[in-house]
């Protein structure tokens, strides 16, 4: 379990067949989408006018032979925090799905491809409580290419990777029994949805314990809620003197652990003057945090805020 992250964001990529310019910069990334050398590296990114100050960045993800994987804006550029329309790519080139985001958080249409072009599915991500979404799943089709669900209704597989789960949708929303499995975190799931609220549900992770729950997902986020944690930011901020009239804001990340510990504060966007510095202490001595959760099993949340400064 202390290996197990939940991913919230991506990471950073090289040159092969495209135009770029003194001002992008390439990142090699391997199957993780770690940092690497060049000679592992599965895949590579390009951030184009990284050496400008911006608002906005143009992230391109490439496969290792250099055709595109991804494409889309950051809010940032050292990390990818989402912003506006992506578009994603099979290897081989076709297009693999269409989608939408918000301050890093999937909203809007999502249209969706089989490798072989053959359509897989149209949907919509709606906007629920905090930081999460449901999709609602307007049209499907299975990989024999038949459509299974029409105008939100019928039988619905979900997959990618690691996450497999199937059951029936009305009105676009999960109805009656649902089971899957996930192979990232290594359990086993069955829940039971009425017109989309999830009412029960009982996984099994890699233990062979059982846990119960009646939300999928829990947010790690300060038990007293965002508006306490940034009232102690606010209340506690201590402003350099080398940093006098100066305005920014600044973006942290850091991992909260099953135990709402905090653990490796990073800054991706700088405001400097010792600033950066202060905000990481702060975050350190903030005591209240509560662990994230998925079907009812702890696990690490890597999280990602920003801190408004006016000096």
């Amino acid at each position: 379990m202390n290996r197990k992250y939940l991913l919230v964001f991506l990471f950073l990529f090289p040159n092969f067949f495209f135009s770029q310019s003194s001002n992008d910069k390439m990142v090699y990334l391997d199957s993780l989408w770690k940092e690497t050398s060049r000679e592992k590296h599965k895949y590579f990114r390009i951030v184009r006018d990284y050496y400008l100050d911006k608002d906005e960045y143009r992230f391109e993800d490439y496969y290792s032979a250099g055709k595109i994987q991804m494409e889309g804006n950051s809010g940032t550029k050292d990390n990818l925090l989402r912003r506006g329309d992506f578009i994603y790519y099979y290897e081989n080139g076709n297009k693999k799905s269409t989608c939408s985001y918000e301050k890093g958080r999937l909203i809007g249409s999502k249209t969706e491809w089989y490798e072989d072009g053959n359509k897989k599915l149209e949907g919509e991500n709606v906007p629920i409580d905090g930081y999460l979404t449901d999709f609602k799943v307007n049209q499907y089709w299975n990989s024999k290419n038949i459509q299974t669900v029409i105008d939100g209704n019928g039988d619905y597989e979900e997959t990618d990777e690691k996450l497999t789960g199937s059951g029936k949708v009305k009105n676009g929303l999960k109805d009656g029994v649902w089971k899957g499995k996930d192979g990232r975190f290594k359990y086993t799931y069955t829940e039971l949805y009425e017109n989309g609220k999830l009412t029960k549900g009982t996984s099994i992770d890699s233990l062979s314990k059982e846990h119960t729950y009646t939300q999928a997902f829990v947010m790690a986020k300060p038990k007293k809620g965002l508006e306490h944690f940034y009232k102690f930011i606010g209340d506690k901020f201590r402003i350099p003197k080398s940093a006098q009239g100066i305005s920014g804001k600044i973006y942290l990340e850091f991992i909260i652990k099953q135990d709402g510990s905090i653990e490796k504060i990073r800054v991706l966007k700088s405001a400097g003057y010792g600033l950066d510095e202060e905000a990481i202490r702060l975050i350190r001595e903030y005591p209240d945090w509560g662990s994230g959760e998925i079907r009812g099993i702890k696990i690490k949340v890597l999280y990602a805020i920003p801190i408004t400064i006016k000096t």
